[in-house]
Order: C-alpha cells, then structure tokens, then sequence
C-alpha cells in the first residue's frame, strides 16, 4: 500500500532516446521534446513561475 491506497504494480520497458530526441513530434506521438537555451532558476513560487517561466513556454509554444 501507498499512502493508503492499493498499488497497482506492473512491469514496463523504458527507452534511452538520447540523440534520438528529435525522431519524437507532437503530430506523430502525442508529445515533442523541446530544448531552452536558458533555463530558468528553480523555484517553488507560484508567481515567480508565473513571472518568469510562463512567458519563455509560451514563446516556445508560439514558435510551432
């Protein structure tokens, strides 16, 4: 159990896609890999993410 809660345990592969990144896009599989050239110092502050972090993913998000 997990916090209370019955676990659902289960085997999976996981893949290394390194160097691989750009084989994966959002048409074809659902998600897309995306490098920043600066990224943004770690916080846990909501209106600092807002501030700060919001504005270079959306940018990003406008560039597709």
């Amino acid at each position: 159990m997990r916090q209370g809660k019955e676990v659902d345990a289960r085997e999976m592969t996981i893949h290394d896609i390194r160097n691989t990144e750009n084989d994966f896009t959002l048409d074809m599989n659902g998600f897309q890999l995306w490098d920043f050239p600066e990224t943004p110092e770690y916080t846990k502050d909501d209106a600092d993410i807002e501030a700060k972090q919001y504005p270079a993913i959306m940018e990003k998000i406008r560039e597709m």
